[in-house]
This record gives C-alpha cells, structure tokens and sequence, in this order.
C-alpha cells in the first residue's frame, strides 16, 4: 500500500517538476528524443532539494535513464523507441504549457493509481504513468 502510495505522488511530482525543468533541464526531452547522454539537476518542487536526472545512453535497443527521488529514492526507466519519443514529446508540452493541472485517484481495490491531466485546459495523456504500469520504469530505495 506504502508503495502504491508513493507511486501516486510520484507520477504528480513528475508533472510538477517537469514545469519547473525549463530551468536547468530543459533539454533533457530532446536529449531523450535521441537517447543521448545527459545528466541536469534541478530543485525539486516539493522538498526543494536539488536532484538530478541522467540519460544513460542504450543498452540492447532501450533507453536508460535515472532520476532523484525524495528520500533517497530512484526512478530508473528503460525506454523502447516508442516510448522515449512520447516521453520526451510529453515533456516538451508540459514544459510548453502556461497552466499545468494534475490529479489523482487510487483505486484501493486494485491498488492502481489513475492520473488525469491538462495542460492549458487541454487534456493529455502521460506516458510516464503508463511506462510505471507497464514497469518500462521502476523505483527503488523505499520499502
């Protein structure tokens, strides 16, 4: 439960910091779009620390990448073509968008958390939480 919890906030705080990514990553999607290597720190919305993300490079036909989390936590994501270009080209609107909105449900029966957004009233689909689901990217560091 303690887990799925987290991944709730997680997928919340990915939209977040990606609004405040313009200021020292913002060319991490494109760097994505092309899986080259990249490391940015940025200053985490919620507790305000700086963490860094990494694009690691491919490895057998996937993008690797990594992130910070709170609390000693990582993201680590192994992205197929497919899904590095929806990343990177989600990344690229939500950084774009004057007015970002996200919210989240959890479904206790099946433990899955459902997030719904909109970028300037339009909504949109992110596939970070499809690439959580699908487990294309993990988190490590908390029990």
């Amino acid at each position: 439960m303690r887990k799925s919890l987290f991944l709730i906030c997680l997928l919340s705080l990915l939209v977040l910091s990606s609004v405040v990514l313009a200021n020292d990553c913002s060319r991490y999607p494109t760097m994505l779009e092309t899986c080259t290597p990249f490391s940015c720190s940025y200053q985490h919305p919620m507790t305000g620390d700086m963490v860094s993300k990494s694009i690691i490079g491919e490895k057998a036909g996937k993008c690797l990448t990594t992130e910070q989390m709170p609390d000693a936590g990582q993201a680590n994501c192994a992205f197929n073509v497919e899904f590095r270009k929806a990343v990177s080209q989600y990344l690229k609107l939500v950084d774009g968008g004057h007015k970002v909105k996200s919210s989240t449900t959890f479904d206790t029966a099946t433990g899955k958390a459902r997030t719904t957004e909109t970028v300037d009233g339009l909504p949109v689909v992110n596939p970070l939480q499809e690439a959580f689901d699908k487990g294309i990217c993990q988190v490590s560091g908390y029990n």
